[in-house]
């Protein structure tokens, strides 16, 4: 079906679009049929889109690119309602809901097709939330982890959940609501059938302290490292677990001044762990750029991408160096 076509049974199907074109073009309101000048117009609006040169945010979107957020959005309006309006021997019956059923923490592909710096094209999702018989799906949008992705309060991994084979980096701050009609894909293969994917109760608990994070303006162990004790460098009692506390809130942090020991919660756990603080030799900026980069470190790989040294040991190797730098 070329662009025409679909624009013409788009707006044949819908009559609001056809109202505000109306509206655009001459505030007449169209009562019965569908005027050829109409779809021109919208013809013309579409051949008029350029390269979007977006200079505060130093891209270009090109016009091809444009396009086709315009055929995704044509091809995902087309798509018909998948409701129950039909009994189990296929005679038809008044739908209740719409199918299959999804549920929070499951992962979907959707067909985005956003404006600007909005969320394009193909993107597995989180469902956050949805009722059985509305249309409209809150997801959080995510990203394969790379070697280069940095994570941060936001942005961070909640590692493999099956069937996928990669881990997955989730985009908060890119929450949005979608249409069931963007949904395209709610089973993955898991080598022999299709099944579906959900996050595990520890995933979605990390996913709650991304929220405190973002929004609720909790702060971070990595914002405390930061603040607190500037004179002073972290010794962590559990440096594997601990690394893994930079980008997530602490719900408990008590200090013991006489010994400089920092005490903390994560939410959801009552394990508690313990950081020291030693004197360094460091200056105050040389010990946050450590801390920082211990934060913020990524996999190191070779001209070809190949990784030759993962993350962790990345962050091993910072903390040894503020650990040598104790007086």
């Amino acid at each position: 079906m070329s662009l025409e076509e679909k624009i013409k049974k788009i707006l044949e199907e819908n009559s609001e679009i056809v109202q505000l074109i109306n509206d655009a073009a001459d505030d007449s309101k169209l009562l019965n049929g569908l005027k050829e000048s109409q779809i021109q117009l919208l013809l013309k609006k579409i051949s008029s889109i350029e390269d979007d040169h977006r200079t505060l945010n130093r891209e270009i979107v090109n016009r091809e690119t444009l396009l086709r957020r315009v055929n995704s959005f044509i091809d995902c309006t087309l798509t018909k309602d998948r409701i129950d309006d039909q009994d189990e021997s296929g005679n038809s019956k008044t739908p209740t809901q719409y199918i299959p059923p999804l549920v929070k923490g499951q992962i979907v592909q959707v067909k985005f097709s956003g404006v600007g710096s909005e969320t394009d094209d193909k993107h597995l999702a989180i469902v956050w939330n949805t009722l059985y018989n509305r249309d409209q799906v809150v997801v959080i949008p995510t990203t394969s982890m790379k070697p280069k992705t940095k994570e941060r309060e936001y942005f961070f991994n909640i590692g493999l959940v099956p069937p996928l084979y990669k881990e997955n980096v989730v985009c908060i701050d890119q929450i949005t609501s979608v249409s069931r009609k963007r949904i395209i894909k709610d089973a993955f293969f898991n080598g022999t059938s299709m099944e579906s994917a959900f996050l595990d109760d520890p995933q979605l608990s990390r996913i709650e302290d991304g929220f405190r994070l973002t929004w609720l303006s909790d702060k971070s162990l990595f914002q405390y490292l930061i603040e607190n004790n500037v004179k002073d460098i972290p010794e962590f009692s559990d440096f594997e677990a601990q690394i893994g506390h930079f980008w997530r809130p602490f719900r408990k942090m008590t200090y013991d001044k006489v010994n400089k020991i920092s005490r903390y919660q994560l939410y959801n756990s009552n394990e508690t762990y313990e950081i020291k603080w030693k004197q360094t030799t460091l200056t105050k900026s040389q010990r946050k750029k450590l801390i920082m980069n211990m934060a913020y470190a990524i996999d190191q790989t070779d001209e070809k991408g190949k990784i030759i040294t993962v993350r962790l040991d990345v962050k091993k190797d910072v903390y040894n160096e503020l650990l040598q730098s104790i007086k």
